[in-house]
């Protein structure tokens, strides 16, 4: 068979399927479900966008009556309700992960639009920047000011995640005060602020990955934990032109850190995202995208390992930053 009626062949393949489960909306219901780990009804409509609340629950009441669907609820204050899919809705994954590989190959656009998110935003340590040596550095300055001990590389890794703050907390000896605390973490950033940029760089290939996405039309964005200052500096320094939004850790402002989801949800309102996808290496990070009703991919050159991600719900991985350009626009 020729490859032009290879296509059409494909392309007749995936009308009929719409047509057995009733139309578009089902099957990217099933799609985030399956791919996303995007369970709950809010975070459905958020991420379906168009589709109304009624709608929604039609299609959700048809996919568990048809066998694709199995609903489970929660009797928590609110009550709580996710849907996964059976072993029926199952065996459509295979045909929705050769949607997502080469639907913009061989399908329409209107067919292949699901498969595509328009905005990408990233959490920042250890996720596009290797900044650990610096910040390692930083601790120990502070702790030396302090006449406390020092701490391994290994350490450090184990202490951040959830802002500087909670990683001098960690640093610092168990027993020391709030006041002596307080002073190390004013330590800490007046010498990272300076030092910043000694060793931190970019991950191999994370470069060509944000030109890449950029090229393709994805809108950009960088959310950490880390003081809002040094984010906004180091995205300035290190990815000029590439970053739409920078975001970091602002609670003296009213902005809770991660896992809340208010920095992201900012960003999703700012940069007016219709379907958006948050990239990170740790546990806060999933939670985050949790939190956020966003689908969350998990990079394995970071911080935490894989077994950690998985452990803490991670269902999405990339091992290389070329391979987020081909889940997210290929």
């Amino acid at each position: 068979m020729r490859k032009t009626e290879t296509a059409v062949q494909r392309c007749k393949t995936m009308s009929t399927l719409q047509k057995i489960l009733g139309g578009k909306w089902k099957l990217e219901i099933l799609y985030y479900i399956a791919f996303c780990d995007i369970r709950r009804f809010g975070a459905l409509r958020r991420q379906l966008g168009e589709i109304t609340e009624s709608s929604l629950t039609k299609q959700l009441r048809e996919l568990e009556a048809d066998g694709f669907l199995l609903r489970h609820d929660f009797h928590e204050v609110p009550p709580r309700v996710e849907y996964t899919l059976s072993d029926l809705g199952a065996s459509f994954m295979d045909v929705l992960s050769y949607m997502k590989k080469w639907g913009e190959r061989n399908l329409s656009k209107e067919e292949t639009d699901m498969l595509h998110y328009d905005t990408v935003i990233f959490d920042l340590d250890g996720t596009l920047l290797d900044t650990l040596e610096d910040l390692k550095n930083a601790v120990n300055h502070a702790l030396g000011e302090m006449n406390f001990p020092a701490r391994s590389l290994e350490e450090v890794r184990q202490f951040v995640g959830n802002g500087v703050a909670k990683l001098m907390e960690r640093a610092v000896p168990a027993g020391t005060g709030p006041r002596e605390t307080a002073r190390a973490l004013d330590i800490f950033k007046a010498y990272y602020e300076q030092h910043k940029m000694d060793t931190t760089a970019p991950y191999p290939g994370v470069m060509e990955m944000l030109k890449a996405l950029k090229e393709k039309g994805c809108k950009l964005a960088v959310v950490s934990n880390k003081f809002d200052g040094a984010v906004k500096g180091l995205v300035s320094d290190y990815f000029p032109g590439l970053m739409d939004a920078a975001a970091g850790e602002n609670e003296a402002g009213g902005v809770p850190k991660k896992p809340h989801p208010a920095m992201v949800l900012r960003v999703v309102e700012e940069l007016k995202a219709e379907k958006a996808v948050y990239i990170g290496d740790s546990d806060v990070d999933i939670q985050t995208a949790q939190n956020s009703g966003l689908p969350c991919i998990s990079v394995t050159w970071g911080f935490r390992d894989k077994d950690f991600l998985t452990q803490h719900g991670a269902t999405a991985f990339v091992d290389a930053p070329t391979e987020l350009v081909s889940l997210i626009c290929e």
